[in-house]
């Protein structure tokens, strides 16, 4: 199922988040806007960013 996902970015590993189950994000725009306070949640476990996507949380992901 394609949803608005929010990636993050740690030392050594990715993270996939659906944005309209965590957040009750619905649009890309949204996403992008709320991204700042995403990053803030996970500043503790030292995040090195966070970016929105249009994917499937349940495929594996494929190089580009």
């Amino acid at each position: 199922m394609i949803k608005i996902l929010i990636l993050l970015t740690f030392h050594g590993f990715t993270m996939s988040i659906d944005a309209e189950k965590m957040y009750g994000i619905t649009d890309m725009e949204s996403c992008k806007k709320y991204l700042p306070e995403v990053e803030k949640e996970y500043r503790y476990l030292e995040i090195i960013g966070a970016t929105c996507i249009i994917g499937d949380i349940n495929e594996k992901a494929q190089k580009t």
